[in-house]
């Protein structure tokens, strides 16, 4: 059973005036989420079996990266004679693996674990509480890896790979402010993963799509900051094998602290009404 834990200061909502200290709180959230798994049994537990899944995950896909990239670009351009051409289709090959290690190794571990994501929220939330969180969803019973569980997080996945595969055309196409665009990318995974995280806990208070943009762009830094901080934690070494349950408790915690302003409020942790209007 878990241990139930009083709500630290660092969990109070953050401030009410926009800004930079509350960039910096959502950047720090995986380090108290982090803390918190410690501190608690159940998220122990939860967070030492997805980091056996992640694990498998990393080595299936690299594996296939290792054994699939060179033949996919020889089945698109034919590895040619020549030494500077030979030398070019080698870095065509470098780059097509950085390329999709980084699409892979970031949306992979997020769809093995994607069943388990509700209990981690739900976890960190009875963590923090006397008892289950009112107003929000409880874990359904039945098959956790079942194809309802997995279709909404590969939905969003989608719209993730989408995003990245139109931003690489216009990197190809854009010259010398590839660069840029390239940053673009990294802004748009990380906004991604902010969101990603934050409609875990707002799904299970019953908030819908709509209410999910509309919290990230009212809190648009935050959320950047709050998804950058997961993106990095995704390159530690061995940090990463735990980065998608830290991610998910962050998340929640994210949520805790932002539901005291529009467009949540009023409500205080999941008590805001369930709608899907926008904020006016």
């Amino acid at each position: 059973m878990s241990r139930r834990l009083p709500i630290p200061a660092d969990l109070a909502p953050f401030s009410a005036r926009p800004g930079v200290g509350n960039w910096l709180r959502a950047f720090w959230l995986p380090v108290t989420a982090f803390r918190l798994i410690l501190r608690t049994r159940r998220l122990r537990r939860l967070m030492a079996g997805c980091a056996v899944l992640t694990l498998a995950s990393f080595i299936a896909v690299l594996t296939g990266l290792t054994f699939g990239v060179g033949p996919l670009l020889g089945w698109l351009w034919p590895r040619p004679p020549g030494l500077p051409a030979l030398a070019l289709w080698y870095l065509l090959e470098a780059l097509g693996f950085v390329l999709f290690a980084v699409l892979l190794l970031n949306t992979v571990p997020v769809l093995v674990l994607s069943p388990l994501q509700n209990a981690l929220s739900a976890e960190t939330e009875a963590a923090l509480s006397s008892g289950p969180s009112v107003g929000a969803q409880t874990v359904p019973a039945g098959p956790v890896f079942s194809l309802a569980a997995f279709l909404p997080t590969l939905l969003r996945v989608l719209i993730l790979w989408m995003g990245n595969a139109a931003l690489l055309v216009l990197a190809a196409v854009s010259g010398p402010l590839g660069v840029l665009v390239a940053g673009f990318g990294l802004a748009w995974t990380a906004l991604w993963m902010g969101a990603e995280y934050l409609e875990i806990p707002l799904s299970r208070h019953g908030h819908g799509s709509r209410r999910v943009f509309a919290v990230v762009r009212t809190h648009l830094g935050v959320c950047l900051a709050f998804g950058s901080a997961v993106f990095l934690l995704m390159w530690v070494p061995v940090v990463n094998l735990f980065f998608v349950p830290v991610a998910v408790v962050a998340g929640t915690l994210l949520f805790r602290g932002l539901n005291a302003f529009p467009p949540l409020a009023p409500g205080r942790y999941g008590l805001a009404p369930p709608t899907d209007e926008r904020p006016r």
